[in-house]
Protein backbone atom coordinates (compact mmCIF):
# COMPACT_ATOMS: atom_id res chain seq x y z
CA UNK A 1 0.00 0.00 0.00
CA UNK A 2 1.14 3.54 -0.75
CA UNK A 3 1.55 6.55 1.47
CA UNK A 4 -0.48 9.49 0.15
CA UNK A 5 -0.51 13.10 1.23
CA UNK A 6 -3.21 15.55 0.20
CA UNK A 7 -1.85 19.06 -0.17
CA UNK A 8 -4.95 21.19 0.32
CA UNK A 9 -4.15 24.45 -1.42
CA UNK A 10 -5.69 27.46 0.32
CA UNK A 11 -4.93 31.08 -0.48
CA UNK A 12 -7.83 32.56 1.51
CA UNK A 13 -10.55 31.24 3.84
CA UNK A 14 -13.05 30.77 0.98
CA UNK A 15 -11.21 27.68 -0.15
CA UNK A 16 -12.58 25.87 2.88
CA UNK A 17 -15.32 25.06 0.37
CA UNK A 18 -13.15 22.06 -0.54
CA UNK A 19 -12.86 20.72 3.02
CA UNK A 20 -15.49 17.99 2.61
CA UNK A 21 -14.10 16.87 -0.74
CA UNK A 22 -10.60 16.59 0.70
CA UNK A 23 -11.84 14.74 3.79
CA UNK A 24 -13.77 12.28 1.59
CA UNK A 25 -10.70 11.74 -0.59
CA UNK A 26 -8.55 10.99 2.47
CA UNK A 27 -11.21 8.72 3.93
CA UNK A 28 -11.60 6.75 0.71
CA UNK A 29 -7.82 6.28 0.44
CA UNK A 30 -7.78 4.99 4.01
CA UNK A 31 -10.66 2.63 3.21
CA UNK A 32 -8.50 1.19 0.43
CA UNK A 33 -5.76 0.47 2.97
CA UNK A 34 -3.45 3.39 2.15
CA UNK A 35 -1.87 5.75 4.63
CA UNK A 36 -3.03 9.31 4.00
CA UNK A 37 -2.33 12.65 5.63
CA UNK A 38 -3.66 16.14 4.87
CA UNK A 39 -1.65 19.35 5.03
CA UNK A 40 -2.58 22.90 4.13
CA UNK A 41 -0.14 24.25 1.53
CA UNK A 42 2.36 21.50 2.35
CA UNK A 43 3.95 19.03 -0.04
CA UNK A 44 5.26 16.13 2.04
CA UNK A 45 8.50 14.26 1.53
CA UNK A 46 8.26 10.47 1.28
CA UNK A 47 4.65 10.51 0.07
CA UNK A 48 2.65 10.59 -3.14
CA UNK A 49 1.28 14.13 -3.12
CA UNK A 50 -2.21 14.99 -4.39
CA UNK A 51 -2.88 18.69 -4.95
CA UNK A 52 -6.48 19.76 -4.36
CA UNK A 53 -8.28 23.01 -3.70
CA UNK A 54 -7.22 26.44 -4.95
CA UNK A 55 -4.74 25.02 -7.44
CA UNK A 56 -5.79 27.31 -10.29
CA UNK A 57 -5.28 30.50 -8.29
CA UNK A 58 -2.06 29.31 -6.65
CA UNK A 59 -0.74 28.55 -10.12
CA UNK A 60 -1.72 31.99 -11.41
CA UNK A 61 -0.81 34.23 -8.50
CA UNK A 62 1.86 32.28 -6.63
CA UNK A 63 3.80 30.37 -9.32
CA UNK A 64 2.86 26.99 -7.85
CA UNK A 65 4.15 25.03 -10.84
CA UNK A 66 7.56 26.69 -10.64
CA UNK A 67 7.77 26.22 -6.87
CA UNK A 68 7.05 22.51 -7.15
CA UNK A 69 10.09 22.09 -9.38
CA UNK A 70 10.90 18.46 -10.12
CA UNK A 71 8.73 17.05 -7.32
CA UNK A 72 6.14 14.63 -8.74
CA UNK A 73 2.48 15.28 -7.99
CA UNK A 74 -1.08 14.32 -8.86
CA UNK A 75 -3.71 17.02 -9.40
CA UNK A 76 -7.27 16.32 -8.30
CA UNK A 77 -8.74 18.60 -10.94
CA UNK A 78 -11.92 20.27 -9.65
CA UNK A 79 -12.26 23.21 -12.06
CA UNK A 80 -14.75 23.53 -14.91
CA UNK A 81 -12.60 23.26 -18.04
CA UNK A 82 -13.52 24.38 -21.52
CA UNK A 83 -11.55 25.65 -24.50
CA UNK A 84 -13.42 28.97 -24.60
CA UNK A 85 -15.29 29.44 -21.32
CA UNK A 86 -14.48 29.29 -17.63
CA UNK A 87 -11.07 30.02 -16.12
CA UNK A 88 -8.68 27.96 -18.22
CA UNK A 89 -8.40 30.25 -21.27
CA UNK A 90 -7.30 33.13 -19.04
CA UNK A 91 -5.05 31.02 -16.79
CA UNK A 92 -2.13 29.59 -18.81
CA UNK A 93 -0.29 29.07 -15.51
CA UNK A 94 -2.87 26.45 -14.56
CA UNK A 95 -2.34 24.70 -17.86
CA UNK A 96 1.38 24.51 -17.03
CA UNK A 97 0.55 23.01 -13.63
CA UNK A 98 -1.60 20.35 -15.30
CA UNK A 99 1.07 19.67 -17.92
CA UNK A 100 3.60 19.05 -15.16
CA UNK A 101 1.40 16.59 -13.26
CA UNK A 102 2.33 12.91 -13.25
CA UNK A 103 -1.42 12.19 -13.32
CA UNK A 104 -4.64 14.17 -13.35
CA UNK A 105 -7.68 12.86 -11.52
CA UNK A 106 -10.59 14.84 -12.94
CA UNK A 107 -14.00 15.24 -11.36
CA UNK A 108 -16.22 15.80 -14.41
CA UNK A 109 -16.87 13.68 -17.52
CA UNK A 110 -16.73 16.74 -19.79
CA UNK A 111 -13.43 18.11 -18.47
CA UNK A 112 -11.93 14.61 -18.46
CA UNK A 113 -12.81 14.37 -22.14
CA UNK A 114 -11.52 17.87 -22.80
CA UNK A 115 -8.14 17.10 -21.25
CA UNK A 116 -7.78 13.87 -23.21
CA UNK A 117 -8.69 15.62 -26.46
CA UNK A 118 -6.17 18.36 -25.64
CA UNK A 119 -3.37 15.79 -25.48
CA UNK A 120 -2.90 15.50 -21.72
CA UNK A 121 -1.66 12.09 -20.56
CA UNK A 122 -2.61 10.00 -17.54
CA UNK A 123 -6.14 11.41 -17.18
CA UNK A 124 -8.54 9.49 -14.95
CA UNK A 125 -12.15 10.30 -14.14
CA UNK A 126 -12.64 10.38 -10.36
CA UNK A 127 -16.15 11.78 -9.74
CA UNK A 128 -17.05 13.14 -6.30
CA UNK A 129 -18.76 9.95 -5.23
CA UNK A 130 -20.11 8.83 -1.90
CA UNK A 131 -18.08 8.55 1.27
CA UNK A 132 -19.48 8.43 4.78
CA UNK A 133 -17.49 11.50 5.84
CA UNK A 134 -19.66 13.64 3.57
CA UNK A 135 -22.70 13.08 5.78
CA UNK A 136 -22.16 16.02 8.13
CA UNK A 137 -25.61 17.63 8.35
CA UNK A 138 -27.67 16.93 11.45
CA UNK A 139 -31.47 17.04 11.02
CA UNK A 140 -33.10 20.28 12.17
CA UNK A 141 -36.35 20.56 14.12
CA UNK A 142 -38.01 22.01 11.04
CA UNK A 143 -37.39 23.58 7.66
CA UNK A 144 -38.18 27.21 8.34
CA UNK A 145 -37.11 29.05 5.19
CA UNK A 146 -37.60 28.55 1.49
CA UNK A 147 -34.40 28.60 -0.56
CA UNK A 148 -30.71 28.54 0.32
CA UNK A 149 -27.87 29.42 -2.02
CA UNK A 150 -24.25 29.61 -0.93
CA UNK A 151 -21.28 30.23 -3.15
CA UNK A 152 -19.21 32.85 -4.89
CA UNK A 153 -21.12 35.85 -6.26
CA UNK A 154 -21.50 36.36 -9.98
CA UNK A 155 -23.81 38.88 -11.69
CA UNK A 156 -25.54 35.99 -13.44
CA UNK A 157 -26.33 34.26 -10.14
CA UNK A 158 -27.47 37.53 -8.58
CA UNK A 159 -29.95 38.05 -11.42
CA UNK A 160 -31.43 34.58 -10.91
CA UNK A 161 -31.75 35.11 -7.15
CA UNK A 162 -33.49 38.43 -7.76
CA UNK A 163 -35.95 36.73 -10.14
CA UNK A 164 -36.75 34.05 -7.54
CA UNK A 165 -37.31 36.69 -4.87
CA UNK A 166 -39.63 38.51 -7.27
CA UNK A 167 -41.89 35.43 -7.01
CA UNK A 168 -42.31 36.19 -3.30
CA UNK A 169 -39.93 33.38 -2.33
CA UNK A 170 -37.59 33.80 0.62
CA UNK A 171 -33.98 33.28 -0.55
CA UNK A 172 -30.96 33.26 1.73
CA UNK A 173 -27.94 33.87 -0.54
CA UNK A 174 -24.59 33.78 1.23
CA UNK A 175 -20.89 33.97 0.59
CA UNK A 176 -18.25 32.61 2.96
CA UNK A 177 -20.60 29.92 4.35
CA UNK A 178 -18.73 26.78 5.37
CA UNK A 179 -18.64 24.03 7.95
CA UNK A 180 -21.10 23.62 10.78
CA UNK A 181 -23.02 26.85 10.27
CA UNK A 182 -23.52 26.09 6.58
CA UNK A 183 -24.71 22.60 7.55
CA UNK A 184 -27.27 24.05 9.95
CA UNK A 185 -28.67 26.20 7.16
CA UNK A 186 -28.83 23.21 4.78
CA UNK A 187 -30.86 21.34 7.40
CA UNK A 188 -33.33 24.23 7.69
CA UNK A 189 -33.82 24.97 3.98
CA UNK A 190 -36.73 23.50 2.03
CA UNK A 191 -34.78 23.92 -1.22
CA UNK A 192 -31.05 24.30 -1.86
CA UNK A 193 -30.30 26.06 -5.13
CA UNK A 194 -27.46 25.27 -7.55
CA UNK A 195 -26.58 27.67 -10.39
CA UNK A 196 -23.84 28.00 -12.96
CA UNK A 197 -21.46 30.95 -12.95
CA UNK A 198 -21.28 31.36 -16.74
CA UNK A 199 -23.98 31.44 -19.41
CA UNK A 200 -22.20 29.08 -21.81
CA UNK A 201 -20.67 26.60 -19.36
CA UNK A 202 -23.21 24.05 -18.11
CA UNK A 203 -20.91 21.60 -16.31
CA UNK A 204 -22.69 20.20 -13.26
CA UNK A 205 -21.19 21.39 -9.96
CA UNK A 206 -20.84 17.90 -8.49
CA UNK A 207 -18.27 18.99 -5.88
CA UNK A 208 -20.99 21.11 -4.30
CA UNK A 209 -23.81 18.67 -5.02
CA UNK A 210 -22.10 15.56 -3.67
CA UNK A 211 -22.15 17.03 -0.17
CA UNK A 212 -25.75 18.21 -0.49
CA UNK A 213 -26.98 14.92 -1.91
CA UNK A 214 -25.04 12.90 0.69
CA UNK A 215 -27.00 14.81 3.34
CA UNK A 216 -30.38 14.27 1.62
CA UNK A 217 -30.92 17.94 0.80
CA UNK A 218 -33.52 18.63 -1.86
CA UNK A 219 -31.76 20.43 -4.71
CA UNK A 220 -33.11 22.57 -7.51
CA UNK A 221 -30.35 22.94 -10.09
CA UNK A 222 -29.81 24.64 -13.36
CA UNK A 223 -29.76 22.12 -16.21
CA UNK A 224 -26.30 20.67 -16.82
CA UNK A 225 -24.25 18.37 -18.98
CA UNK A 226 -25.14 15.18 -17.09
CA UNK A 227 -27.25 13.88 -14.22
CA UNK A 228 -25.50 11.39 -11.92
CA UNK A 229 -28.39 11.47 -9.42
CA UNK A 230 -31.01 9.39 -11.27
CA UNK A 231 -33.55 12.22 -11.52
CA UNK A 232 -33.36 12.98 -7.80
CA UNK A 233 -32.40 16.60 -8.47
CA UNK A 234 -34.97 18.97 -10.03
CA UNK A 235 -33.38 20.56 -13.12
CA UNK A 236 -34.44 23.53 -15.19
CA UNK A 237 -33.08 26.29 -17.38
CA UNK A 238 -31.95 29.56 -15.79
CA UNK A 239 -35.21 31.23 -16.77
CA UNK A 240 -37.19 28.30 -15.33
CA UNK A 241 -35.62 28.31 -11.86
CA UNK A 242 -38.05 30.81 -10.25
CA UNK A 243 -41.06 28.76 -11.38
CA UNK A 244 -39.36 25.49 -10.50
CA UNK A 245 -38.67 26.70 -6.96
CA UNK A 246 -42.25 27.96 -6.64
CA UNK A 247 -43.71 24.67 -7.85
CA UNK A 248 -41.61 22.49 -5.57
CA UNK A 249 -42.22 24.71 -2.55
CA UNK A 250 -45.96 24.25 -3.15
CA UNK A 251 -45.60 20.48 -2.82
CA UNK A 252 -45.51 18.68 0.54
CA UNK A 253 -42.17 18.13 2.25
CA UNK A 254 -42.61 14.39 1.72
CA UNK A 255 -42.36 14.88 -2.05
CA UNK A 256 -39.10 16.82 -1.70
CA UNK A 257 -37.78 14.20 0.72
CA UNK A 258 -38.55 11.41 -1.77
CA UNK A 259 -36.55 13.21 -4.47
CA UNK A 260 -33.65 13.77 -2.08
CA UNK A 261 -33.66 10.09 -1.10
CA UNK A 262 -33.55 9.07 -4.76
CA UNK A 263 -30.51 11.27 -5.36
CA UNK A 264 -28.85 9.91 -2.22
CA UNK A 265 -29.28 6.32 -3.32
CA UNK A 266 -27.82 7.17 -6.74
CA UNK A 267 -24.78 8.75 -5.09
CA UNK A 268 -24.25 5.68 -2.89
CA UNK A 269 -24.03 3.57 -6.03
CA UNK A 270 -20.89 5.54 -6.99
CA UNK A 271 -18.51 5.09 -4.04
CA UNK A 272 -15.48 7.35 -4.18
CA UNK A 273 -13.23 4.49 -3.11
CA UNK A 274 -14.07 2.49 -6.25
CA UNK A 275 -13.18 5.37 -8.59
CA UNK A 276 -9.97 5.97 -6.65
CA UNK A 277 -8.99 2.31 -6.81
CA UNK A 278 -9.26 2.37 -10.60
CA UNK A 279 -7.25 5.60 -10.87
CA UNK A 280 -4.53 4.32 -8.54
CA UNK A 281 -4.26 1.05 -10.48
CA UNK A 282 -3.62 3.08 -13.65
CA UNK A 283 -1.14 5.49 -12.00
CA UNK A 284 2.52 4.56 -11.33
CA UNK A 285 2.29 5.70 -7.71
CA UNK A 286 5.50 3.96 -6.62
CA UNK A 287 7.45 6.34 -8.85
CA UNK A 288 5.70 9.45 -7.55
CA UNK A 289 7.09 9.67 -4.02
CA UNK A 290 8.33 13.21 -3.39
CA UNK A 291 12.04 13.31 -2.40
CA UNK A 292 11.66 16.53 -0.40
CA UNK A 293 8.99 18.67 1.20
CA UNK A 294 7.77 22.07 0.06
CA UNK A 295 5.99 24.72 2.06
CA UNK A 296 4.97 27.42 -0.44
CA UNK A 297 4.36 30.80 1.16
CA UNK A 298 1.23 32.26 -0.42
CA UNK A 299 1.30 35.53 1.51
CA UNK A 300 1.11 38.33 -1.08
CA UNK A 301 4.16 40.58 -1.22
CA UNK A 302 2.04 43.72 -0.62
CA UNK A 303 0.98 42.21 2.72
CA UNK A 304 4.62 41.72 3.71
CA UNK A 305 5.44 45.23 2.51
CA UNK A 306 2.70 46.71 4.70
CA UNK A 307 4.17 45.00 7.77
CA UNK A 308 7.75 45.88 6.92
CA UNK A 309 6.83 49.57 6.81
CA UNK A 310 5.90 49.45 10.49
CA UNK A 311 8.86 47.39 11.77
CA UNK A 312 11.83 49.56 12.80
CA UNK A 313 14.67 49.34 10.30
CA UNK A 314 17.21 49.52 13.12
CA UNK A 315 15.76 46.60 15.14
CA UNK A 316 18.55 44.08 15.62
CA UNK A 317 17.06 41.48 18.00
CA UNK A 318 13.58 40.43 16.84
CA UNK A 319 11.20 37.86 18.32
CA UNK A 320 8.44 36.66 15.96
CA UNK A 321 5.76 34.92 18.05
CA UNK A 322 3.76 32.77 15.67
CA UNK A 323 6.34 33.00 12.91
CA UNK A 324 4.49 30.42 10.72
CA UNK A 325 6.69 29.48 7.76
CA UNK A 326 9.24 32.23 8.55
CA UNK A 327 8.48 34.44 5.55
CA UNK A 328 8.35 37.75 7.42
CA UNK A 329 11.53 37.07 9.38
CA UNK A 330 13.35 36.08 6.21
CA UNK A 331 12.41 39.39 4.60
CA UNK A 332 13.57 41.28 7.68
CA UNK A 333 16.94 39.52 7.54
CA UNK A 334 17.24 40.44 3.86
CA UNK A 335 16.42 44.09 4.62
CA UNK A 336 18.55 44.78 7.69
CA UNK A 337 21.22 43.19 9.88
CA UNK A 338 19.27 41.44 12.62
CA UNK A 339 18.93 38.21 14.60
CA UNK A 340 15.40 36.77 14.28
CA UNK A 341 14.05 34.24 16.77
CA UNK A 342 10.83 32.52 15.78
CA UNK A 343 8.30 30.81 18.02
CA UNK A 344 5.84 28.46 16.29
CA UNK A 345 3.51 25.72 17.57
CA UNK A 346 2.88 24.07 14.19
CA UNK A 347 5.62 21.39 13.73
CA UNK A 348 5.89 21.51 9.95
CA UNK A 349 5.84 25.29 9.83
CA UNK A 350 8.46 25.48 12.59
CA UNK A 351 10.72 23.08 10.71
CA UNK A 352 10.51 25.20 7.57
CA UNK A 353 11.02 28.46 9.46
CA UNK A 354 14.17 26.98 11.03
CA UNK A 355 15.75 26.95 7.58
CA UNK A 356 15.19 30.70 7.23
CA UNK A 357 15.62 32.25 10.66
CA UNK A 358 18.46 32.34 13.18
CA UNK A 359 16.60 30.35 15.82
CA UNK A 360 13.18 28.71 15.91
CA UNK A 361 11.51 27.22 18.98
CA UNK A 362 8.65 24.80 18.43
CA UNK A 363 6.36 25.55 21.36
CA UNK A 364 2.96 27.02 22.26
CA UNK A 365 2.71 30.80 22.30
CA UNK A 366 1.81 31.12 25.97
CA UNK A 367 3.54 31.00 28.30
CA UNK A 368 6.70 32.02 26.45
CA UNK A 369 9.62 29.58 26.84
CA UNK A 370 11.70 30.32 29.91
CA UNK A 371 14.98 30.47 27.97
CA UNK A 372 13.94 33.60 26.06
CA UNK A 373 15.96 36.31 27.75
CA UNK A 374 14.13 39.06 29.62
CA UNK A 375 14.47 42.48 27.98
CA UNK A 376 16.33 40.70 25.22
CA UNK A 377 14.45 41.96 22.15
CA UNK A 378 14.10 45.43 20.70
CA UNK A 379 11.18 44.33 18.51
CA UNK A 380 8.53 41.66 19.15
CA UNK A 381 6.01 40.61 16.50
CA UNK A 382 2.52 39.24 17.17
CA UNK A 383 1.21 38.98 13.62
CA UNK A 384 -2.24 37.33 13.58
CA UNK A 385 -1.32 35.50 16.76
CA UNK A 386 -3.39 37.00 19.59
CA UNK A 387 -6.59 35.45 18.20
CA UNK A 388 -5.24 31.96 18.94
CA UNK A 389 -4.10 32.49 22.52
CA UNK A 390 -6.19 31.17 25.40
CA UNK A 391 -4.56 33.31 28.11
CA UNK A 392 -4.09 36.69 26.46
CA UNK A 393 -3.13 38.52 29.65
CA UNK A 394 -0.39 35.99 30.49
CA UNK A 395 1.11 36.24 27.01
CA UNK A 396 1.17 40.03 27.03
CA UNK A 397 2.76 40.02 30.50
CA UNK A 398 5.48 37.70 29.17
CA UNK A 399 5.95 39.94 26.13
CA UNK A 400 6.28 43.02 28.34
CA UNK A 401 9.17 41.42 30.24
CA UNK A 402 10.97 40.33 27.04
CA UNK A 403 10.81 43.74 25.34
CA UNK A 404 13.81 46.00 25.82
CA UNK A 405 13.36 49.59 27.01
CA UNK A 406 12.34 51.67 24.01
CA UNK A 407 11.52 48.57 22.00
CA UNK A 408 8.52 48.11 19.69
CA UNK A 409 5.69 45.60 19.82
CA UNK A 410 3.95 45.06 16.45
CA UNK A 411 0.48 43.48 16.60
CA UNK A 412 -1.86 42.53 13.77
CA UNK A 413 -5.41 41.19 14.26
CA UNK A 414 -8.50 40.76 12.11
CA UNK A 415 -11.44 43.08 12.70
CA UNK A 416 -14.63 41.57 14.07
CA UNK A 417 -16.37 44.82 13.07
CA UNK A 418 -15.74 44.38 9.34
CA UNK A 419 -19.10 44.66 7.59
CA UNK A 420 -18.74 41.28 5.86
CA UNK A 421 -18.39 39.66 9.30
CA UNK A 422 -21.42 41.55 10.60
CA UNK A 423 -23.41 40.46 7.56
CA UNK A 424 -22.53 36.82 8.19
CA UNK A 425 -23.32 37.06 11.89
CA UNK A 426 -26.71 38.58 11.12
CA UNK A 427 -27.47 35.73 8.74
CA UNK A 428 -26.28 33.10 11.21
CA UNK A 429 -23.71 31.87 8.71
CA UNK A 430 -20.32 33.08 9.89
CA UNK A 431 -17.75 30.47 10.86
CA UNK A 432 -14.73 32.71 11.42
CA UNK A 433 -13.56 30.76 14.45
CA UNK A 434 -12.83 27.73 12.35
CA UNK A 435 -10.68 29.04 9.52
CA UNK A 436 -7.47 30.48 10.83
CA UNK A 437 -3.72 30.27 10.59
CA UNK A 438 -2.31 26.84 9.79
CA UNK A 439 -5.61 25.11 10.50
CA UNK A 440 -5.88 26.47 14.03
CA UNK A 441 -9.11 27.62 15.62
CA UNK A 442 -9.54 31.25 16.63
CA UNK A 443 -10.23 31.58 20.34
CA UNK A 444 -10.87 35.32 20.54
CA UNK A 445 -11.85 38.23 18.34
CA UNK A 446 -11.06 41.93 18.28
CA UNK A 447 -12.50 45.25 17.29
CA UNK A 448 -10.34 48.37 17.23
CA UNK A 449 -11.43 49.42 20.71
CA UNK A 450 -11.07 45.97 22.29
CA UNK A 451 -7.56 45.61 20.85
CA UNK A 452 -6.46 48.98 22.23
CA UNK A 453 -8.02 48.21 25.60
CA UNK A 454 -6.24 44.85 25.85
CA UNK A 455 -2.88 46.41 25.00
CA UNK A 456 -3.37 49.32 27.40
CA UNK A 457 -4.31 46.91 30.21
CA UNK A 458 -1.04 45.03 29.62
CA UNK A 459 1.04 48.21 29.86
CA UNK A 460 1.39 49.18 26.18
CA UNK A 461 0.40 52.32 24.33
CA UNK A 462 -0.34 52.43 20.60
CA UNK A 463 1.98 54.88 18.82
CA UNK A 464 1.15 54.12 15.17
CA UNK A 465 -1.27 51.99 13.19
CA UNK A 466 -2.21 50.85 9.71
CA UNK A 467 -5.60 49.55 8.58
CA UNK A 468 -6.06 46.94 5.86
CA UNK A 469 -9.15 48.13 4.01
CA UNK A 470 -11.54 45.68 2.40
CA UNK A 471 -14.69 46.26 0.38
CA UNK A 472 -16.69 49.40 1.12
CA UNK A 473 -19.92 48.59 2.97
CA UNK A 474 -23.14 48.72 0.96
CA UNK A 475 -25.80 51.36 1.46
CA UNK A 476 -27.62 49.31 4.09
CA UNK A 477 -24.71 49.75 6.49
CA UNK A 478 -24.62 53.54 6.22
CA UNK A 479 -26.58 53.95 9.43
CA UNK A 480 -23.83 52.17 11.35
CA UNK A 481 -20.99 54.16 9.78
CA UNK A 482 -21.01 57.17 12.04
CA UNK A 483 -18.19 58.91 13.85
CA UNK A 484 -14.41 58.79 13.54
CA UNK A 485 -14.27 55.27 14.96
CA UNK A 486 -16.07 53.70 12.00
CA UNK A 487 -14.17 50.58 10.92
CA UNK A 488 -16.81 48.82 8.82
CA UNK A 489 -14.44 48.55 5.84
CA UNK A 490 -11.43 47.47 7.93
CA UNK A 491 -10.44 43.82 7.48
CA UNK A 492 -7.48 43.99 9.86
CA UNK A 493 -5.49 46.35 12.08
CA UNK A 494 -1.72 46.51 12.56
CA UNK A 495 -0.46 48.61 15.49
CA UNK A 496 2.93 49.68 16.78
CA UNK A 497 3.17 49.79 20.58
CA UNK A 498 5.65 50.82 23.22
CA UNK A 499 5.69 50.12 26.91
CA UNK A 500 4.04 52.74 29.09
Amino acid sequence: MARFHICQIEINPDFAAYDETVAALAGALADLGHDCTIGTNLVAAGAVNILAGATVFAARHHALSERLGARPYIVYQLEQLHAEHGLLPAFPEYRRLLEGAAAIWDYAPSSTGYLRAAGFANIHHVPPGHHGSLETVRPALGRDFDVLFFGSPHPRRERIVAAIRAEGIQVLALQHAFGRLRDRLIARARVVLNMHAWDDLAILETVRLSHLVANRAFVVSESADHDPYDGGVAYGGAEDLPGLCRDWLARPQAARDAMAERAYEALRRVPLAASLAAAIAATPVAALVAPSSLVPDFTPEPAYAALLRLIPADASAILDIGCAWGGLGARLKARQPCHVTGLEAHPQAAAHAASLLDRVIEAPFAPLPADLAEAGFDCILLIETLEYVADLEALLRDVETRLAAGGSLIVRVHNLGYWRVIEGLAAGAWDGARHGRLGQTRLRFFTWSSLVQALNAAGFIVTASETARGEAPPHGFVGLARGPGNTLDAEAFTVVCRRL
